[in-house]
C-alpha cells in the first residue's frame, strides 16, 4: 500500500510540475503580470499583450488614478484589468465582468495569480440593457481558427448574449449554450449599489448599443471620466453609437492612435 502511495505522489508531483510550465510571466511596459495559458488562445493572448490594444494601455496610462473604479466589460482573460491593477500600484477596485464560462474561470485564475484578488473582481455576468436571463452562445469561429478542440477553451471570443448574431451582423449555430444572468450598467449602480466607475471598457463583440442602451444614466453622471468602446466595422452602427455617447457629453481622443477601440472623454 505505501508503494502505491509513494507512486501517486510521484504521479502528482508530475502532475503538478507541468500544470506549473503552463504559468508565463508577460513583461508589459515594465510591468510583470503571471497568465495561466491552457490553450492557443491564451496563448496568442500573451504574446499580443503589449501591441493588440495599445491604445488601451495608452488609456490607462493616461487616465486612471489611485483610487478609480473601474469597469471591464468583456473582460475574457483579464489582461487589461490585470494592468490596470498593477499599474495602479491596487489601489483600485476593477469589476471585470465576464459572461463565458472557460474565460471567467481563467479570469478568476489570472486574478489569483497575480497576488490582486481584493482589487479585481470578477464578475461572470452578461451587461445588458437590462435586468434579464438569456441564452449566451459560444460562437465556433475560433475554435475552427485553432484547428478545432477536444473540448471547450479559453481565451475565445466572438460569443453573444441573446440572439446567436455575430459581430457582423451574421446568424450563426452555436457549438454550446450557457445561461446567463444579463444585468444593466445603470441597475448595477443605481439600484444594486454598486461602486460607481471613472472608466469603462466595454468590448462585447456587437452587443455594444445594447450595453450603451443600459448605461443611459450612467453616461450622464459626472463621475465617469472616460469609455473605451470597441465598435464594429459598420459604418451606420460607429455613428449610431457615436451619436449617443456624444449626447451624453462625451468625445473622442483624437492623440491616441486606436487600432481596435474608440477612446472617449467627457467633453
Amino acid at each position: 500500500m505505501t508503494a502505491f502511495f509513494n507512486k501517486v505522489t510521484q504521479h502528482l508531483e508530475f502532475l503538478i510540475h507541468k500544470v506549473k510550465r503552463k504559468v508565463v510571466v508577460c513583461s508589459v511596459r515594465g510591468r510583470n503580470i503571471s497568465l495561466k495559458l491552457d490553450s492557443a488562445f491564451d496563448e496568442a493572448r500573451s504574446l499580443s499583450y503589449a501591441t493588440k490594444e495599445s491604445e488601451t494601455l495608452d488609456w490607462i496610462e493616461r487616465y486612471f488614478q489611485r483610487g478609480d473604479v473601474i469597469f471591464d466589460v468583456g473582460a475574457n482573460v483579464g489582461l487589461y484589468s490585470l494592468y490596470a491593477a498593477r499599474h495602479l500600484y491596487g489601489e483600485c477596485r476593477i469589476y471585470a465582468f465576464e459572461p463565458e464560462a472557460m474565460n471567467f474561470a481563467k479570469l478568476n485564475e489570472n486574478v489569483f495569480l497575480n497576488g490582486l484578488s481584493n482589487v479585481v473582481i470578477p464578475v461572470c455576468a452578461a451587461i445588458a440593457s437590462g435586468l434579464c436571463f438569456d441564452r449566451f452562445n459560444i460562437n465556433g469561429e475560433d475554435y475552427q481558427r485553432a484547428g478545432g478542440a477536444d473540448g471547450l477553451i479559453s481565451g475565445t471570443a466572438l460569443h453573444t448574449f441573446g440572439a446567436a448574431v455575430d459581430a457582423r451582423g451574421g446568424q450563426f449555430t452555436p457549438i454550446h449554450s450557457q445561461g446567463a444572468i444579463g444585468v444593466s450598467i445603470d441597475h448595477l449602480c443605481y439600484e444594486w449599489g454598486l461602486e460607481f466607475p471613472q472608466h469603462i471598457k466595454i468590448d462585447v463583440d456587437g452587443i455594444e448599443e445594447s450595453v450603451i442602451d443600459g448605461a443611459h444614466r450612467a453616461l450622464r453622471d459626472e463621475r465617469l471620466k472616460t469609455l473605451n468602446l470597441e465598435i464594429i466595422d459598420n459604418a451606420v452602427e460607429k455613428g449610431e453609437l457615436r451619436n449617443k455617447i456624444s449626447a451624453a457629453g462625451f468625445k473622442p481622443v483624437e492623440d491616441i492612435p486606436c487600432r481596435v477601440n474608440t477612446i472617449f472623454i467627457r467633453a
